[in-house]
């Protein structure tokens, strides 16, 4: 069986302005967030194994948040974003210790793993991964007789953030490095570009 269980919320807000005198002048916002609180596989008679929160290997970031902001004057506009991912665990089945950990350790209904024939929880440096923000911007002039041609240029990734790298497998032989689709893979990007309306 699986279960998955979280919460979106959307916000919006919108203020005409008179900043420079001119036509249709205006500033808006908005605001996405999403909260991930469960995601579990449950087979039958075995433990719940929440994947909530783990990034190596599924993407399953507990929180996401983007926020825009667009100002508007006549037939230009200005457009702003951010994208936050929280960060979150390599790998759920795993203990985070730099010493070895007895499995006598091991909590009742964990899902930690053993290692050396099971004698010590499997155990690594580092667990986690770093949350990530990324900017992106967009920049338009719409122009003709009936305004309906349109000039843009769009900025992603504005500071050329690196992907984090999330290996989906852990063990012996080394990792599975490779990053997860959770993050922008490309890097800064421009895009100039031109619309027009008929």
């Amino acid at each position: 069986n699986q279960k998955m269980e979280g919460l979106d919320l959307e916000m919006t807000y919108r203020r005409d302005l008179d900043l420079f005198g001119g036509d249709d002048e205006n500033v808006s916002f908005r605001f996405l967030a999403s909260q991930l609180a469960e995601n579990s596989v449950q087979n039958t008679g075995g433990i719940k194994d929440d994947r909530a929160g783990q990034i190596g290997g599924f993407g399953f970031a507990e929180y996401k948040v983007t926020t825009s902001m667009t100002y508007r004057t006549g037939p230009y506009s200005a457009f702003l974003q951010a994208r936050w991912i929280e960060g979150g665990l390599l790998d759920r089945t795993f203990l985070e210790s730099d010493v070895r950990v007895p499995a006598s350790a091991r909590p009742a209904g964990s899902n930690l793993v053993l290692c050396n024939t099971g004698a010590t929880i499997c155990t690594i440096d580092d667990n986690t991964i770093p949350s990530v923000t990324y900017w992106d911007s967009r920049f338009a002039g719409n122009f003709g007789e009936k305004e309906n041609i349109e000039v843009f240029l769009n900025i992603n990734n504005i500071a050329d953030k690196k992907p984090n790298l999330t290996p989906g497998t852990v063990g012996r032989t080394g990792v599975g490095l490779g990053v997860n689709g959770l993050y922008d893979l490309l890097g800064r990007r421009y895009t100039l570009g031109v619309n027009y309306e008929f």
